[in-house]
């Protein structure tokens, strides 16, 4: 659920769910009464996405009759559905509107949005943690591609406005190998990198 840059609905969702909000805790609970708010009960939905904890799968349709306890929505948004011949609580980011009131929808999209956006950051914290060099050339010096192209026969390159700054192998048994590969690869080449800028430097002082 990784999810562009919407600056209007990041306006909306600073001003109307979690203005005023400092820390976690607090900002569950704007976005709590935000959606309590905005959402006309009850509704049927379409599971857009499965979940390990959830009974749902992908497609299917369900009544969504009410928002679940305050104390149970401090870790993400929880609604109550009807679930065959019982009713169970959901993931609200599971769930897309099929039909309903406009500002309830948007109000859904919102919350979505918010949880793709987490999403985003925690996966760039984990790429950063897990190849840090990669991090760092990304963010300083070029950027990366992987997978073929009509150019070469790497699955993995390293480039920068130069050009080709590093290239891997045809073939990895996985993806994790061909990072781990463009990790070592983009570490020897920073290194070298930063010897001769500071080579270069010290000429320039003399």
């Amino acid at each position: 659920m990784m999810t562009d840059h919407d600056q209007k609905r990041e306006r909306r969702i600073r001003d109307e769910s979690i203005v005023d909000a400092y820390g976690s805790e607090e900002q569950a609970l704007g976005w709590y009464y935000y959606l309590e708010a905005c959402m006309i009960f009850h509704f049927k939905a379409r599971c857009i996405y499965s979940h390990m904890t959830s009974p749902l799968k992908v497609g299917e349709v369900v009544k969504v009759l009410e928002m679940a306890g305050e104390d149970d929505c401090t870790n993400g948004m929880i609604v109550i559905i009807q679930f065959g011949n019982r009713t169970v609580g959901v993931r609200l980011e599971q769930l897309e509107p099929i039909i309903g009131d406009l500002s309830m929808i948007e109000a859904i999209k919102d919350w979505h949005y918010w949880v793709g956006q987490r999403i985003h950051i925690l996966m760039l914290n984990d790429l950063a943690h897990r190849y840090g060099n990669i991090n760092r050339f990304v963010f300083k010096y070029g950027w990366i591609e992987v997978g073929f192209d009509e150019y070469g026969q790497s699955f993995i390159r390293a480039l920068d406005p130069g050009g080709l700054v590093w290239e891997g192998k045809q073939f990895y048994d996985s993806v994790d190998e061909a990072m781990t590969d463009l990790k070592q690869g983009l570490s020897a080449w920073i290194k070298e990198f930063m010897g001769s800028r500071s080579e270069r430097q010290k000429h320039c002082r003399i």
